[in-house]
């Protein structure tokens, strides 16, 4: 039993040095590629409900284009390989929307600085890398790492400070407004009022409501104009004024 558990966790490393194709398996949902010498992998549409997948103790260097037919994972290991593009390797998860647990760790890329946190804000799916879970500090700390801007313009909104006047200055009409002696400051726009009785004329006028109907009680039917021969007269318009 012992030597029968050994055997059962430690599989011997096989020659694969391509994924076979599978596409003629379309209710394929777990594949176990691992422990081989694997360089390129790629699926076809037909595995679009594969959600599991495994290929860590590899050779990858590189997986552009391998998962945009399996967007459906919730799984993946890509531990041990040889991937040494951040910015290409990322690209490749951002269409899983449903990827969850991930290992990248024993690549080359896992050495660069900040790669655990810039994996967190661009696949934003993810519960666990590299076998640690993933907590709120690490998510805010991913946030201002890769997206600063967002984080000034947060705090500046929340503590009521000016650090969001840098980003609408930027945004200054290039056209100079004459100064007039009755005017308001609307953020940096300059807005003219009329003064005050032309202001309340003009809204005495567009406060006046008009609603006209025709009276067709007084008009005769087809049946009374071909019978009765009553002769045809204008509608008679009835206009409302309201306020």
């Amino acid at each position: 039993p012992v030597t029968a558990t050994w055997r059962r966790r430690r599989r011997p490393t096989r020659q694969l040095t391509e994924a076979p194709d599978v596409s003629r398996f379309s209710l394929l949902k777990y594949l176990w590629l691992n422990n081989n010498k694997i360089k390129k992998v790629t699926f076809s549409p037909a595995n679009y409900i594969l959600c599991e997948l495994y290929l860590h103790n590899n050779k990858l260097t590189d997986i552009t284009g391998s998962l945009k037919n399996v967007k459906s994972l919730r799984i993946l290991t890509l531990h041990n390989n040889w991937l040494t593009d951040v910015l290409k390797t990322v690209k490749e998860f951002r269409n899983l929307k449903f990827l969850h647990t991930l290992n990248l760790f024993h690549n080359p890329l896992a050495l660069e600085p900040d790669y655990r946190l810039y994996l967190i804000y661009y696949v934003p799916s993810l519960q666990n890398l590299d076998q640690r879970g993933i907590d709120q500090q690490e998510r805010e700390a991913s946030v201002a790492l890769c997206n600063p801007d967002r984080v000034r313009v947060r705090q500046s909104l929340a503590f009521g400070t000016n650090a969001v006047v840098e980003v609408i200055a930027q945004y200054q009409p290039k056209r100079k407004i004459r100064p007039c002696p009755s005017h308001y400051n609307i953020g940096m726009a300059q807005v003219k009022f009329p003064p005050d009785k032309e202001l309340s004329s003009e809204i005495m006028k567009r406060s006046i409501m008009q609603f006209s109907c025709i009276d067709w009680k007084k008009m005769p039917t087809a049946k009374q104009k071909r019978v009765e021969r009553i002769p045809t007269l204008s509608p008679q318009k009835i206009t409302v004024q309201f306020r």
